[in-house]
Formats: structure tokens, sequence, C-alpha cells
């Protein structure tokens, strides 16, 4: 898991990578899914869903079978919210471009880090869904 990875690859972010990477994030995510506005309050807890996805990867878990675990109750809170798993497709694109976005100079190596431990992280939260199929496979829904 990208959790016993991150401690060797510590990607060079910006000061204002967090603040950055929150506002691109919650911009593209309302923009590219209809409706998902539906699925928060107001643009800020948007924004507080992009810092909690991006302080997981950021900040390994010291129990990587506690992480697992409460990433699996996240993805069924999305079950139950009605998120598709083609929805995480859509904000696997947020999460990429906001990296992108927040951290132009990040270099390949640093950028597949974060593509990783994206799929990962949604790979854990889908299991609560469809534990044998992964994210990207064809009939997503």
């Amino acid at each position: 898991m990208f959790t016993e990875r991150i401690s060797t690859l510590r990607p060079s972010l910006p000061d204002n990578f967090v603040p950055d990477f929150e506002d691109f994030f919650a911009s593209y995510l309302l923009e590219a899914i209809p409706g998902a506005s539906r699925h928060f309050r107001d643009e800020e807890q948007v924004r507080h869903m992009a810092n909690a996805a991006i302080s997981i990867i950021l900040q390994p878990a010291s129990h990587p079978e506690v992480l697992r675990h409460q990433l699996r109750q996240l993805g069924a809170q999305h079950r139950k919210k009605g998120i598709l798993r083609i929805q995480l497709k859509v904000g696997r694109e947020a999460f990429l471009s906001a990296v992108a976005h927040a951290a132009p100079d990040l270099s390949e190596s640093e950028l597949s880090f974060f593509e990783e431990a994206y799929d990962e992280v949604a790979s854990e939260m889908m299991a609560a869904i469809s534990p044998t199929k992964p994210i990207g496979s064809s009939n997503d829904n």
C-alpha cells in the first residue's frame, strides 16, 4: 500500500499546495459531475473532503490495517449516498488535475506516486461496494 512508500518518496510540494489543491479539486469536481453539489452542504465541505483525501496520501497511517478499514467504511458511506464507481473515476481526474495544478513542477515519478496512491485509496473504498471489480473496469457504475 502507498502508506509504506510515502516515507521514501517525499514529494517536494510548494507551501501553498494544500489550499491550491483544495480550490482546484472542488471547482473541478463540482463542474465535472452534474448534481455533485447535492452531496455537499456547500463548497467548503468539498474543500474539506479534498483536504482529507490529500492528507490520507501525504500523512500515512501508522497502522495500515486501520486505514484500510476506515477507507472501506468511507466506501460504504459513498454507496449509501448513491455515489457510483464512474464518479470515482471523475474524482480521480479531479484529484490528479488538482495535484498537477497545485504543484506544476512535480517530476513524472512524483505524479505517478499520486496516481498510484489515489488508485489504491479508491480501490480500498470500493471494496465495500464490489470486492472483486477494480476501478476503471468496464461497466463501471
